[in-house]
């Protein structure tokens, strides 16, 4: 090809390649164009649709997770509740089935609702009949889960979709099966589902779960909901709760509450080893005179200890070795006066004048005595003598203990400990003296009793646990362990006589008075004026108890604080102690007598579940067995013969028409089953399973919704 050839062709290829280029720029422009049109003044129509289409969607919410204490028992669950409609066009609805079950069926609605007579709801269902209403609501009230079984066998009813009856399920109330128990630890959540206080709000993210989306779609004349995204459940959070104890420690507090006519009061039980909070008791007087949960005082009380905390001052003067249990000091009559300032013991006394008599008092007592009977003075002369001229010393150690530093406490609201300290203005000798039994710091009760858990502990501080796990259908997806605050609160010597002074104030001191002969505890009594500095006021206090128990082998550490009682009585936080002691060690004996009788049992208990599985297992274990029934059945239930001493196996085939009984099986087993027949599941705990929503035999409705309920082993 010549060169001018080559010119020529090149020339039309452009033309070709101009030409596209034109219809691309048109192209682009007629689009951009239309563009800008709908987004400002031609989009209405367009607007409309999508405004349409955005309100035909829903939110559908997902189930919230349930909360459990440790063994297994249900504390808080989102509760399903249904409301009745009734399409009154529905195929199997005829005249003459309407005319004969309306009697009998508006007999039975009056009895489960209670909200009109027989009368009333047979002109009401009449009326929707004559109507031909496609949606009727048959009652505003809503059904449990209990009411929404015994309605579905009601005459006409029963007989499912041909009857017209439909149902809209509400999963929006939270439930407490234990009612106040632990209200405020467990938590509460706003009318939208999220969690405002305690392990709700902790876990307010794993609990929600995610929300799906569903549209509305008109099939055999009426509206129903199919979901485009599918919500995805909350997981479930296994608390550290143990729900028999948390009834043992309210019900002894609230005795003690009602006899004193106090403000308020709280009782903490400890596990001392792994820091697990296994019962917490916030009770406060309402106008009634009744006690409720309305504050977690435990965490967020801001108050003066008063003389527990005589048990850390010294603890750090025996551990610099400036002080020993054997030291003396001079209490003298029970006061000690100085220019500016005056310090009583509780059993000073005063002549009629008002003066102090010389007749109170207990003289010339040892340190380990100051402890038993919780002499101020004992204790305030020894902080005196060893750090009058280095205060920061005495404070430092305070810090050092992690008394001042915030503890990781997942519950919200729990409130950090406060303290004045010598580099502050204002600080002077009597500051130092007053600290020593409890005053000029604010601590929550949980810190205190995290103080006396640590002497219980081997001298090891530990957090307060309140969660054992996130689990998702009872498969444990995080756990939560123990946390360590201080590795060693002390030496061991020092650990030691600490721990032989608390016993002794029970044994001889202040603690004698509610000294238990069931089980051993040790601990320190305290009681902190709370208007001190009011000369003109009636004298309010606050009494306190913390130790541990039993205490030779401490196995759970306990605080009970009860607040401005109006009525005097002795000792009522010791009082209470040591009912929660006394409860507790009973429960734990017959607990371990269930367990020496349970070993007497030969032949193990399995769940029924698939057949093969069961023989590899009874094969491997050298466990005997019979097999009845055809090989052809792939399931089977299992029972022991003790007689015989061995185990009973009988096949049993499932249809995928029908629903199967899964009660007795383990949960993998009952959701491959109603799965594989199209149906979704919602698991309730972890276990095995007991109950199944959707009956046992009844046909398979594909795509249906059955709750099975399984029981912690």
């Amino acid at each position: 090809m010549s060169d001018e050839q080559k010119h020529q062709h090149k020339q039309e290829v452009m033309k070709v390649y101009s030409v596209i280029y034109a219809l691309l720029v048109i192209l682009f422009g007629v689009v951009f164009f239309n563009a800008v049109r709908i987004a400002t003044w031609g989009g209405g129509p367009y607007r409309e649709l999508a405004q349409k289409a955005s309100n035909d969607s829903l939110i559908v919410e997902a189930n919230r997770g349930n909360i459990y204490d440790c063994n297994g028992k249900l504390i808080a669950s989102t509760i399903p509740y249904y409301r009745m409609h009734m399409d009154m066009r529905a195929d199997g609805l005829c005249r003459d089935t309407f005319n004969k079950y309306i009697d009998s069926l508006s007999i039975c609605l009056s009895r489960l609702y209670g909200t009109a007579s027989p009368y009333e709801f047979k002109q009401r269902l009449r009326g929707a009949y004559n109507a031909g209403k496609r949606y009727f609501l048959v009652d505003g009230k809503r059904l449990n889960y209990t009411q929404y079984k015994r309605a579905n066998r009601f005459p006409l009813l029963r007989k499912g979709a041909r009857s017209g009856v439909n149902w809209d399920d509400e999963t929006i109330h939270r439930e407490h099966p234990f009612g106040k128990l632990a209200a405020r630890t467990i938590g509460n959540n706003y009318a939208e589902g999220t969690g405002y206080t305690g392990l709700e709000k902790a876990f307010n993210t794993e609990l929600s779960g995610r929300p799906g989306i569903a549209v509305k779609e008109k099939r055999a004349g009426r509206k129903i909901r199919i979901n485009v995204v599918d919500p995805v459940d909350g997981l479930d959070i296994v608390s550290t709760l143990d729900i028999d104890m948390q009834d043992i420690a309210e019900d002894a507090l609230e005795k003690r509450l009602i006899q004193s006519d106090a403000e308020w009061g709280c009782a903490v039980l400890m596990e001392v080893k792994t820091g697990e909070i296994k019962a917490i008791a916030n009770l406060s007087r309402r106008s009634d005179s009744t006690y409720y949960e309305i504050q977690n005082h435990a965490l967020s009380a801001l108050t003066e200890p008063g003389s527990t905390f005589k048990t850390a001052s010294v603890m750090i003067a025996l551990d610099d070795g400036l002080a020993d249990t054997s030291e003396v000091f001079d209490t003298g009559f029970g006061y000690w006066k100085e220019d500016d300032w005056t310090m009583t013991d509780h059993n000073v006394e005063y002549n009629r004048d008002g003066t102090f008599a010389e007749t109170g008092g207990y003289h010339n007592i040892s340190l380990e005595k100051s402890m038993w009977y919780s002499s101020n003075i004992g204790i305030a002369k020894m902080i005196d003598k060893y750090y009058r001229n280095k205060p920061q010393k005495f404070v430092n150690h305070i810090y050092d203990m992690r008394l001042k530093e915030p503890l990781d406490i997942i519950i919200p609201g729990a409130a950090k400990p406060k303290f004045i300290d010598p580099s502050e203005p204002g600080w002077n000798r009597a500051s130092l003296l007053w600290m020593s039994f409890g005053y000029n710091m604010q601590i929550p009760p949980i810190y205190t009793l995290a103080f006396y858990n640590g002497i219980a502990n081997d001298g090891k501080m530990i957090t307060p646990v309140f969660a054992k796990s996130i689990n998702e259908s009872g498969t444990v997806l995080k756990k939560f362990g123990t946390s360590t605050v201080k590795s060693r609160l002390c030496s061991e010597k020092t650990l030691k006589k600490v721990r032989k002074m608390l016993e002794g104030v029970v044994t001889n001191g202040t603690g004698k008075a509610f000294k238990s002969d069931v089980v051993s505890f040790a601990g320190k009594t305290g009681t902190a004026q709370t208007n001190y500095w009011d000369k003109k006021a009636v004298k309010k206090h606050q009494y306190s108890f913390c130790g541990y128990f039993p205490a030779e082998n401490p196995k759970y550490s306990c605080i009970v604080v009860i607040f401005q009682p109006n009525r005097r009585m002795t000792s009522p936080a010791g009082l209470t102690f040591r009912d929660i002691a006394e409860h507790i060690s009973a429960r734990e004996v017959i607990t371990m007598e269930k367990r020496q009788n349970n070993k007497k049992i030969k032949l193990p208990h399995s769940l029924k579940g698939n057949r093969e599985s069961l023989e590899t297992v009874f094969d491997h274990l050298d466990i005997p067995y019979r097999m009845h029934g055809t090989k052809e059945n792939r399931w089977a239930n299992t029972s022991a013969n003790e007689q015989s001493n061995f185990v009973n196996v009988s096949s049993f085939g499932i249809s995928r028409n029908t629903v199967p009984n899964v009660v007795g099986m383990g949960a993998k087993d009952a959701v491959y089953l109603m799965e594989r027949n199209g149906m979704r599941v919602r698991l309730h705990g972890y276990g095995d399973v007991i109950s199944q929503s959707v009956g046992a035999g009844t046909t398979v409705m594909k795509g249906a919704v059955v709750d099975l309920m399984l029981r912690h082993n």
